[in-house]
């Protein structure tokens, strides 16, 4: 899990999860309301889809926030 702030400065969490199939979901989620948010990743399985998370920087992670869409 990783924290980081939007380009608004409104902070975020995000975490990777194992989706059916073998896909692999980003989930962002925003401190201090219920919003919730997602996104496909790509990578072979959760160990490498966890340590691509890690050696993202805040503007990759802005990037895929802004490419999100809303959990359903």
């Amino acid at each position: 899990m990783r924290s980081f702030d939007d380009t608004s400065g409104n902070p975020w969490q995000v975490a990777v999860l194992d989706a059916s199939y073998g896909n692999m979901l980003l989930v962002f989620s925003h401190a201090g309301d219920l919003t919730v948010r997602k996104t496909v990743m790509a990578a072979e399985n959760l160990r490498l889809a966890e340590q691509q998370l890690l050696d993202m920087d805040e503007a990759q992670l802005r990037d895929l926030l802004a490419e999100s869409v809303p959990w359903d």
